[in-house]
């Protein structure tokens, strides 16, 4: 496995908290998440999809106690800066492909995050996984 950089780190330890350290699967392959049935997309989102589907890991996978994939979460604060065509590419595909699949998908901006961290915000990831997930919670 790659290492983690600091902030992965940080996200590692707080999923940690929340799952279960042996739940939290870092860096896992889009194949290995879907299971090795990869889904068909529509005709209209097939451009380039192989390509990306044959190299891109997931950040962080959660999984239940079946050992079956419940949840992806990754860092992403949007295109207000700059168009990253990584991260476009990315948003093209994975939110439809964990749909199809089931799977939910929690993104974490920066600011999120940086009130995870700060002792003066009174804000959990739990709470935050709540707030932007609500009923989808049930499928974890």
């Amino acid at each position: 496995m790659d290492q983690l950089e600091l902030r992965e780190a940080q996200l590692f330890r707080l999923l940690s908290e929340c799952f279960g350290k042996d739940r939290i699967i870092p860096k896992a392959r889009i194949s290995l998440v879907c299971g090795g049935n990869l889904p068909r997309l529509p005709e209209d989102q097939q451009i380039g999809y192989h390509e990306w589907v044959t190299g891109y890991r997931c950040l962080f996978t959660v999984i239940n106690a079946d050992d079956q994939p419940r949840l992806v979460v990754e860092f992403f604060s949007g295109f207000t800066k700059s168009i990253d065509p990584h991260e476009a590419e990315r948003q093209r595909f994975l939110p439809s492909v964990l749909r199809i699949q089931k799977i939910l998908y929690l993104t974490i901006s920066d600011e999120e995050f940086s009130a995870l961290l700060s002792p003066e915000e009174d804000v959990s990831l739990w709470q935050l996984i709540e707030c932007k997930l609500g009923d989808e919670l049930e499928a974890l």
